[in-house]
Parts: structure tokens; sequence; C-alpha cells
């Protein structure tokens, strides 16, 4: 029986202690310091510049997204400074999909930035905000899921069809034929 004890007691307070070694151990020797980890997931300059050729974006992250009309492609992404955010894009049968996280600070929010000659759809979920600015196009289909405001400015849209659930929507200088609008718990304003 005192065996049994000693094995137990013994096995219990080496349970106790290995964390601690490790603990000691790494700061000892600066492994799993936050200094030592490799620099978070990005994108070149470059690849963001081969990223054309979609009318389509769906992205998922907290940073605010602005979608432009514009004669060329162009990708932007801005991460406040020294923030530990990652930023994955690509390009796959005319849709651009776009997840980002980490770009939160007390002082701020990472903003991407895209441009394009002609947008259909857009899906975007978790972002801080999203705005769709200077379009004319017949139709276009607005998803945004769990984001914080939704702009829809200075666009000539034939039909526009919108699922959101966000705090709110402004809409300003869209001239806009049809719609189907379906919002949960968001306040609205139009001018």
């Amino acid at each position: 029986m005192k065996r049994s004890r000693r094995f137990l007691l013994g096995t219990f307070l080496a349970l106790l202690v290995a964390p601690v070694l490790l603990v000691a151990y790494a700061r000892i020797s600066g492994e799993g310091s936050l200094r030592e980890l490799p620099a978070p997931e990005r994108m070149t300059p470059e690849e963001l510049a081969a990223l054309r050729d979609f009318d389509q974006i769906e992205v998922r992250g907290d940073f605010v997204l602005e979608v432009v009309s514009a004669a060329d492609y162009a990708v932007e992404y801005a991460t406040l400074p020294q923030q530990r955010s990652f930023f994955r894009a690509r390009v796959d049968d005319r849709t651009l999909t776009i997840e980002s996280f980490g770009n939160r600070m007390e002082t701020g929010v990472g903003v991407v930035r895209v441009a394009l000659p002609e947008l259909s759809r857009i899906d975007a979920q978790s972002l801080a905000g999203l705005t769709v600015r200077n379009f004319a196009n017949d139709s276009l289909d607005i998803r945004a899921i769990a984001a914080g405001s939704l702009v829809i400015a200075d666009n000539r849209i034939g039909t526009l069809r919108m699922e959101t659930q966000v705090r709110s929507i402004e809409f300003s200088g869209n001239t806009i034929g049809n719609s189907d609008i379906h919002t949960f718990g968001t306040r609205i304003t139009m001018e």
C-alpha cells in the first residue's frame, strides 16, 4: 500500500513540475517567444497586382473592405502598424476570395481596397465595415452577415438584391431600379 501511495504521489508531483520546467526552458532558451514567431502570412505587392479577371467577391475577416469601380483591377491591403494579422487572397472562377484576421486594435482597423471594372456579387462575413461605390450595373447581389456597417454610395443599379445582418446601412446618391432587400437588426439611412 505504501508503494502505491508513493507511486501516485511521485506521478502527481511530476505532472505539477513538468509544465513549470517547460516554461522555464522556453524562457531561458528563447523558444516560444513572440519575437521568435515567424512573420504572419501576407501577400507581396506583386502577388496582389496579379489578382485580376474577377467580377465577384467573397470575403471573411475583421477589417474594413472598400470596393470601388475602376477601369483596372487593384487589391490593396493596409494593415495597422506592428499588427500580427494574416492576409490571403486568390481568384478562382471569376471570384476574388479574401480571408484576413487579426486586423483590429483599440486604435483602428486594417483596410482592404478592391477596385474592379464590374461587380456582380459580393458575399461578406464578419467585416468591420463594407463600402460599395461608383458601380453602374444591370444587377448586383450583396450578402453581408455579421458586419459592422454597410455603405452603398453613388451607384446606378438596375436590380439590387441584398441580404444583410449588419448594424447600419447607408444609401447615398444611388439610382436603383428594382430592389429585393432583406435585412435583420439594421438601422437604414437613405439620402
